[in-house]
């Protein structure tokens, strides 16, 4: 594949000069070109403490110049590629690093792309590294233990971190080690990268290419780097957006009653003026499902950015997002093992069968009723309760539906909530019709099934 076909939405322009790598092996000149050991105990590594670390540099189990125990690195520290990893590495065609990418803007062309169904934004991966790759991030760990030789108390390096830029994402890169072994693992949005935000999810199909172009970029950073044929998926997010929402905060706080089997989690977050923004529920370590307004969220990054082009990015998207409401299921490395997913290839088969599964375990597929059946819930609910908690009720209702604080007191509303959930009156629509999400169309679809 090529790497203009990576993604519909993706910008690329032409480069006419020499790529950068190019330029900086010819800048070297022949006697570093000539180094293939770097960072591998070699005389080439000797002379790149900050790059690769070599034996050459330890001084009774630490790196001179290097952090200990959670520290920054030296100020002068710098990513840049090791000789040997330029000259060994296989050049794949989808190299992010020969691409000038710019974020993409409700503007561009290339966006007015139809639905996509159900996307990736966030994934992670790992793999069997080289303790070069270890020696070569930027933050160090290191752990005390003793030297069953000499008796001596050593500090020996136990894992380290860096975040490093890959396209227009940044991927939080992180080693560690037991025993002789190292395993790398890479944390990143495969949307941003390309685009520069995750407004719309990837496509599953694009997932591979993706990894496998993150990776080759990293390969110019870092030395022994896992292969693709050996990553384990440890984390997957898969998307799924509905368009053209009346109301997702409205839509939200009728989710939030819903019951779930097996859900120990529920978090929500809320606006300042009181209305529901993100609803999350779920399994702490194996899946969550999360939904929220995507141009509110977009909105607020827009304002939090210190980057005056994001942020002009952030809200022509937030401007163009009104009414999408995306569903987000996170499924952990627990879960991930338990499907027998643990390469690429399985995540990109399983994807759209795991976020219909757990869009209808969340509770996502529930058929909302109308002014009908709210009406009816509300007379059982006269039945067995007083008149003033009724009023009380209601008027919960009434200030959910059009997103503002009720005037209650913290006991009544407490009390009303728990009525209101107790006779599942959330499922009913004191403004009209019937209605659910509907997952094929991603659409709020009104009327009877």
């Amino acid at each position: 594949m090529s790497c203009h076909a990576l993604d519909p939405g993706l910008i690329v322009e032409s480069r006419a000069d020499k790529t950068v790598s190019d330029r900086a092996r010819a800048e070297r000149g022949p006697t570093d070109e000539g180094s293939s050991t770097g960072g591998m105990g070699g005389s080439g590594g000797a002379d790149r403490r900050g790059s690769c670390g070599s034996p050459a540099d330890r001084t009774n189990g630490r790196l001179r110049g290097s952090p200990k125990r959670g520290n920054q690195g030296p100020a002068n520290w710098s990513p840049d590629p090791c000789p040997d990893v330029l000259a060994q590495k296989s050049r794949r065609r989808n190299n992010v690093s020969e691409l000038l990418l710019r974020p993409t803007l409700p503007t561009d062309r290339s966006e007015d792309a139809p639905d996509i169904g159900v996307g990736v934004d966030t994934v992670a991966v790992k793999g069997p590294a080289s303790m070069a790759f270890l020696e070569a991030l930027q933050h160090q760990y290191y752990e005390q233990t003793v030297d069953y030789e000499t008796g001596e108390l050593i500090e020996v390096r136990s894992r380290s971190s860096a975040s490093i830029r890959v396209g227009l994402a940044r991927c939080w890169v992180s080693g560690e080690r037991h025993g002789s072994d190292v395993t790398a693992r890479l944390e990143f949005s495969a949307p941003t990268m390309l685009r520069g935000h995750n407004r719309d999810a990837l496509p599953t199909n694009y997932l591979i290419d993706v990894v496998d172009a993150a990776v080759t970029d990293l390969g110019r950073h870092l030395p022994g780097l896992p292969a693709l044929e050996l990553l384990e998926v440890q984390r997957l997010d898969l998307a799924r957006d509905f368009h053209g929402v009346a109301s997702p905060t409205n839509v939200l706080a009728a989710l939030s009653s819903v019951p779930i089997r097996y859900a120990r989690l529920h978090r929500e977050f809320k606006r300042p003026d009181g209305s529901l923004q993100t609803l999350t529920r779920g399994s702490r370590s194996e899946w969550t499902v999360t939904g929220y307004d995507k141009s509110y969220e977009l909105a607020e990054r827009a304002t939090l950015t210190r980057d005056a082009s994001l942020e002009h990015v952030y809200q022509s998207w937030a401007d163009a997002s009104a009414g999408q409401l995306r569903f987000e299921l996170r499924l952990q490395r627990r879960l991930l093992r338990r499907k027998g997913i643990g390469t690429l290839n399985d995540a990109v088969a399983q994807s759209d069968y795991l976020a219909r599964h757990y869009f209808r375990a969340a509770g996502w597929e529930t058929d909302f009723g109308g002014i009908e059946h709210l009406a009816a819930l509300l007379r059982s609910l006269r039945a067995e309760v007083t008149p003033a908690e009724t009023r009380n009720v209601i008027v919960l209702l009434a200030c959910r539906l059009w997103g503002v604080t009720p005037p209650l007191s913290r006991h009544s509303c407490e009390r009303s909530l728990a009525l209101a959930r107790r006779f599942n009156l959330f499922s009913g629509s004191p403004g009209g019709d019937s209605w659910r999400l509907d997952f094929d169309s991603g659409q709020q679809v009104y009327g009877p099934r």
